[in-house]
């Protein structure tokens, strides 16, 4: 994101000292001809996925491993692939130029579906669980070839490595925690004997993801902090990482207010293998009153407890899951009620893991929506479940919902016409650069008493909110499977829409 935006307010700077930013001016439809018009897509029926190459910029191991050498490639994305993935997968296979070394020889990816999670910013990788072969400065060679792979994406500024869904530590007795990393000079050799001269200090700083509630406490989302702990053990860095948390998220707007863990904690955090199971634990006893301080701070006993799990099993070496007693209580169920999704569940001898909680992990979708007046639109960032974020058919969903408190912006009305429903979108289809969207005959009956405002919101609100997607440049609608010269009468519907960023109210 914050590349994106980068780019962005360099073309607006440009634009700006030329002039303002112009609204794109759609010509009605008497004023086109049908030469004027080629589509060579099909619509869609249902929604439907297209493979793509991509140009990504991987970073592999010199011959006698001291230095990363990047390499540009082009590299397939498959049906529902995120570029971080595809990327991933194209560097574990190897090179295919002579001259570098395979930077994790026989690891691959954790065979989940939370093998490669991106939010807000930050990706966190789950090896499997052959990189627990590799010796301590091999991983460190390999999560940084990582590292600075998945930097070079749009949008990808943090990045952690775990294995099979712990930090697996970057010494051999996995002491020393590794932090979350970013973008490094590439110059492995030095910065692995600066991070060993620090294993004899008093006290660490590392980078750490710590997640935070996303507005409306039903997502989590990442955000890393710089930490500095005193006691070099389990129980330090995990009674730092709460202390954090306690601390609040610095760049979530809209974040319920967060307190203090350690106020309620009974004890230290105690690092245990239970009776039974071969895995490694953190015991975290709360009293009774921290479920009145949940209650108070509006967030469910679910969503604190995955925010606490996917905290600590990121950081804190060798910790496979965490247990948890809210007074007497086991947490070895959660009600309904306890969870934000609505859905109960239980968790096999009271041991929480981050699989248990991959669906509370959020991330931002971007949607527009008209103001009061329809003059003009406002793009919201809207907490979305992270695996959704991205895909045509929730940001339909996220749209026909209209605006929400989530969004943290007043004074905008829903966009599309009412008795819309999901039903109504028949097909979506991303191909090249173009989003193919089928809308029903009802949809078009629906916006025919349209105004010439009203059908431009229309249009520019799916418009604008479709080429947020990376992959996305134009947008070509269909009704029931044909174009049409128009929807309401005032806008010619043929050929393609670009982006409008003229109609967009650009806010401070």
């Amino acid at each position: 994101m914050k590349k994106r935006c980068r780019l962005t307010a360099a073309l607006l700077c440009c634009l700006l000292l030329c002039g303002c930013v112009e609204q794109i001016e759609e010509r009605a439809p008497a004023e086109r001809i049908d030469s004027d018009i080629e589509v060579v897509y099909d619509a869609p029926q249902g929604d439907m996925t297209s493979s793509r190459m991509m140009d990504a910029v991987l970073h592999f191991l010199s011959l006698d491993g001291t230095q990363l050498v990047s390499t540009v490639r082009s590299i397939y994305v498959s049906n529902n692939m995120t570029q971080a993935e595809a990327a991933l997968r194209a560097l574990l296979s190897g090179p295919t130029e002579s001259g570098l070394r395979e930077v994790a020889p026989g690891v691959e990816l954790q065979s989940s579906s939370s093998a490669v999670e991106v939010s807000n910013g930050v990706v966190t990788v789950n090896l499997s669980f052959q990189a627990r072969t590799l010796e301590p400065q091999q991983l460190h060679a390999a999560r940084m070839a990582i590292a600075n792979t998945l930097t070079e994406l749009p949008d990808v500024d943090y990045v952690n490595v775990l294995v099979e869904g712990r930090e697996e530590g970057q010494d051999l007795g996995a002491q020393i925690p590794t932090g979350t990393l970013s973008r490094s000079d590439g110059d492995v050799a030095a910065l692995w004997t600066q991070l060993e001269s620090q294993r004899t200090d008093g006290s660490l700083t590392r980078m750490a993801t710590i997640y935070y509630p996303m507005p409306g406490a039903s997502y989590m989302v990442p955000e890393v902090h710089a930490i500095t702990f005193d006691e070099m053990s389990t129980a330090g860095y995990t009674a730092g990482l709460l202390a954090e948390w306690g601390l609040g998220a610095t760049g979530v707007q809209g974040s319920p207010e967060t307190f203090s863990p350690l106020d309620y904690l009974i004890g230290l955090p105690e690092e245990t293998r239970l009776e039974g199971n071969a895995y490694n634990v953190i015991r975290l006893n709360f009293s009774q009153d921290i479920e009145t301080a949940l209650q108070e701070a509006g967030i469910p006993q679910g969503l604190f407890l995955a925010m606490m799990t996917y905290t600590i099993t990121g950081f804190v070496p060798m910790i496979d899951g965490v247990v948890v007693h809210f007074g007497n209580r086991l947490i070895d169920a959660l009600d309904a009620q306890d969870m934000p999704d609505g859905q109960a569940r239980s968790f096999d001898g009271g041991i929480l893991m981050r699989a248990d909680f991959a669906d509370c992990l959020g991330e931002y979708c971007r949607l527009y929506f008209p103001t009061q007046d329809g003059d003009m639109l406002v793009g919201v960032n809207r907490p979305a479940a992270q695996k959704q974020s991205l895909t045509p058919r929730a940001l339909i969903r996220q749209l026909l919902e209209g605006p929400q408190r989530a969004d943290a912006k007043e004074g905008l009305a829903p966009a599309l016409p009412e008795g819309i429903s999901d039903a109504d979108i028949l097909g979506l289809q991303i191909v090249d650069d173009v989003m193919l969207i089928n809308v029903s005959q009802a949809f078009a009956d629906a916006c025919a008493q349209l105004s010439l405002q009203e059908e431009r919101n229309v249009v520019y609100t799916i418009v604008n909110t479709m080429t947020e997607l990376s992959q996305v440049q134009r947008v070509c609608f269909f009704v029931a499977g044909k174009q049409v010269d128009t929807l309401g009468g005032a806008m010619e519907m043929r050929g393609y829409f670009m982006r409008n960023p003229g109609i967009i109210l650009q806010e401070d």
